[in-house]
């Protein structure tokens, strides 16, 4: 069909199925039915001015992290610090003898007693690990390095850039 009968028989307001089909593949035909439409310019009219949208960037960050949690990252840190000092604790733990602790001073006996059974572990993994003592160091260190990460980000929050 040609785009001259299609624009007649659109405009005569038929209902006509191979004019409509014209319609759907042509769209110089499509743009003539539209701007011939009187109610497509007042839609236009009408129609609001584009806004930007707000930037929501520092709102989103001050309800994540409140006002009142300045003392979150010192506390943070120190749990880091109690982390790295119980990963060195261990390390050096390792190397004694289940009786090691249980020495002539009563309050070492006790704590020695107190903490045989933990001991008795640690002298498992120590025989494991005796081969390899540099395992250990390195599995200290490697608890040191995420403990050294954690405390970074959580004083320092990555900023993030919202891709526009």
């Amino acid at each position: 069909m040609r785009c001259e009968d299609a624009r007649r028989r659109l405009l005569a307001d038929v209902r006509d199925q191979e004019a409509g089909r014209h319609l759907e593949d042509c769209a110089a035909c499509f743009e003539a039915l539209e701007s011939a439409d009187p109610l497509t310019e007042v839609l236009r009219v009408s129609r609001p001015a584009d806004a930007a949208a707000p930037d929501l960037t520092d709102a989103v960050l001050r309800r994540w992290r409140p006002a009142g949690s300045a003392a979150l990252p010192w506390l943070t840190a120190l749990l880091a610090l109690g982390a790295a000092a119980i990963a060195v604790a261990v390390e050096l733990a390792a190397g004694v003898q289940p009786g090691g602790l249980a020495g002539p001073d009563v309050a070492l006996a006790a704590l020695g007693d107190a903490v045989g059974g933990m001991l008795t572990a640690l002298e498992t993994i120590r025989t494991a690990l005796a081969d390899t003592p540099g395992l250990l160091t390195v599995l200290t260190a490697a608890t040191l390095g995420v403990c050294a990460l954690w405390v970074r980000l959580t004083l320092h929050v990555p900023q993030r850039r919202l891709v526009r």
